[in-house]
């Protein structure tokens, strides 16, 4: 017996041929406001709070991957000055 755990932030990008092959799929929400702004707090530690705040309202449909992301990209930015 086998087992395959997957995830995706790109559902719209799976084949639904590969999708059919899996016999049960859970689907997780994007993060609302409160959640967003934590994730902005994990990896954009140095920003004043307000900023935080301001940030989350912003993100509205993002993945706490995109949050990441964006937040690494910034960091990665600001160092190459």
């Amino acid at each position: 017996e086998t087992l395959l755990i997957a995830a995706t932030n790109r559902p719209q990008d799976l084949d639904a041929a590969l999708l059919s092959r899996f016999s049960l799929s859970i689907r997780f929400p994007l993060p609302p406001l409160k959640q967003r702004a934590a994730i902005f707090k994990l990896y954009a530690k140095q920003l004043p709070g307000s900023d935080i705040e301001r940030l989350a309202l912003q993100a509205e449909g993002a993945s706490g991957r995109d949050i990441r992301d964006v937040c690494e990209a910034s960091e990665r930015k600001w160092a190459a000055r």
